[in-house]
């Protein structure tokens, strides 16, 4: 029976504009499993990045349930929920948002000293563990501005799960990279996913989809399809993607 880490219910989201109402997402109902790589897509002005906002505490939703440990993080004070995204939730980005003056190992170190529950020590060690398992040990102290964008992607990721969290929330995060660099950080997600890392991922793109076991597909706001695979293995790589391919014309995508 598969474990739901997260529960969405009857979640929307709206903006206003020009003295209406734009509506993002419309009584959306989702379950998050533990252990999953669920990639979120859908066309442009679907919703997705705007939900991932939402499940994760980035955003407040208009109304409707995000329900995580039992509890609805939409009720939640902004200490809670601050408190809740420096331990339970890590975040990838399409801009990695390192901080400039900071040197990459500190950068990571900085989100772990967050988390009060941790000693600076075992913070620095497991950071330390991280470049090297990301192959970027050798750059860890350099700046963001003297490393390459698969680099700082790479770095990224180690602050994103350096409080080693339930979940980890990624939105396009191979938007701003060239190919080389994207296998690279795919790889890596794949990697995290393979020893058990719960990942939801927003793309647009095919090649980083076939990573998933699981799509999601958004349209007007709301879940159109939803698509069970194996986990990825780099030889079924062409079948995957003619399978979603499929999938997603079958969508009209």
């Amino acid at each position: 029976m598969e474990n739901v880490v997260l529960e969405v219910k009857n979640l929307s989201k709206s903006f206003a504009h020009d003295g209406g109402q734009i509506h993002v997402l419309t009584n959306l109902n989702l379950k998050i499993y533990k252990d999953d790589f669920t990639v979120v897509m859908g066309s442009s002005g679907s919703g997705k990045s705007t939900l991932l906002y939402a499940i994760s505490g980035m955003d407040k939703a208009t109304s409707g349930s995000v329900i995580y440990n039992g509890k609805d993080i939409n009720t939640l004070k902004e200490k809670e929920i601050t408190k809740l995204r420096h331990t339970d939730f890590g975040f990838v980005f399409q801009q990695m948002h390192l901080v400039s003056n900071l040197t990459l190992f500190e950068n990571v170190c900085i989100s772990g000293y967050l988390n009060k529950d941790k000693k600076a020590s075992d913070i620095n060690e497991y950071a330390t563990e991280l470049f090297k398992r990301m192959d970027i040990d050798e750059v860890k102290n350099h700046l963001p501005s003297q490393v390459s964008g698969g680099q700082m992607q790479r770095c990224a990721i180690a602050r994103a799960i350096i409080n080693k969290p339930a979940i980890v929330f990624a939105d396009e995060p191979t938007g701003a990279l060239n190919k080389k660099n994207s296998i690279e950080v795919l790889d890596i997600l794949s990697d995290l996913n393979n020893n058990g890392q719960s990942i939801v991922m927003v793309t647009h793109d095919i090649r980083a989809a076939i990573r998933a076991d699981r799509i999601i597909y958004l349209s007007d706001g709301n879940v159109l399809g939803d698509l069970r695979l194996h986990k990825y293995k780099k030889e079924d790589e062409k079948s995957r993607e003619n399978q979603i391919n499929a999938w997603l014309n079958s969508l009209e995508w």
